[in-house]
């Protein structure tokens, strides 16, 4: 007679052997990843762009870029994180001066000071690039950066406002920007004037999320 414990070696052997035949029957076809690398560690967007989605300050409008997420600080101070880093692990560049966050807690992060709709380009390098940009960046770098104008051949000036709100009237925008020019130069005029309410959340609480901000900058060239 067999032993108990011998019966059931012999069951297990045999479902091994099963199981072993089975998936050494069983190919999984290969499967290939590639990523290109420039895209996926710097992005550059026209600044006209993200403000065609948002009218809000613009660490919460840069919040639309691939990888880019932000910590609210206050009604106008939205600071940035980039791979999960933040403050001074990023570095912030405005038309090529880093710029820094204000008071202790950082309640006026350094994208406080830069209104996006003066700005024509918006560059956002992932990680440690260059030291071109200063030491630091090891979370990634932020360029916030201006173009010369350009004229048509018979009007030499250009201008626009926009004027914008949310659909619940809580933010209010407003922007205009004139530029004329010659073989001399350039000259641009921009000013800015935004305001947002605080709200209410799903739990009926209040947010304090309200903020009045007043901007504006000449540009010679």
């Amino acid at each position: 007679m067999f032993s108990k414990k011998k019966i059931t070696l012999a069951i297990f052997a045999t479902l091994t052997a099963q199981i072993s035949t089975q998936v050494s029957a069983t190919e999984i076809p290969a499967v290939s990843v590639i990523a290109d690398t420039e895209t996926a560690q710097q992005i550059t967007v026209d600044g006209k762009s993200l403000l065609e989605a948002s009218n809000s300050e613009t660490g919460t409008v840069l919040r639309q870029l691939p990888g880019v997420d932000a910590s609210r600080m206050g009604g106008h101070g939205v600071d940035l994180v980039i791979r999960g880093q933040t403050a001074s692990q990023l570095n912030v560049l405005i038309d090529g001066a880093k710029i820094e966050g204000g008071c202790p807690n950082r309640m006026d992060p350094a994208t406080a000071y830069a209104e996006m709709s003066s700005f024509d380009e918006v560059t956002v390098i992932k990680g440690v690039n260059s030291v071109t940009y200063g030491v630091g960046g090891s979370g990634g770098t932020v360029l916030l950066e201006r173009n010369a104008p350009t004229f048509e051949a018979d009007k030499p000036y250009n201008g626009e406002i926009n004027l914008g709100t949310s659909s619940n009237g809580l933010t209010r925008d407003m922007n205009a920007t004139v530029a004329a020019g010659g073989k001399e130069g350039y000259i641009v005029l921009q000013g800015s004037k935004k305001s947002a309410d605080n709200y209410l959340d799903g739990n009926g609480d209040e947010v304090a999320s309200s903020y009045e901000s007043q901007q504006g900058h000449v540009d010679l060239g």
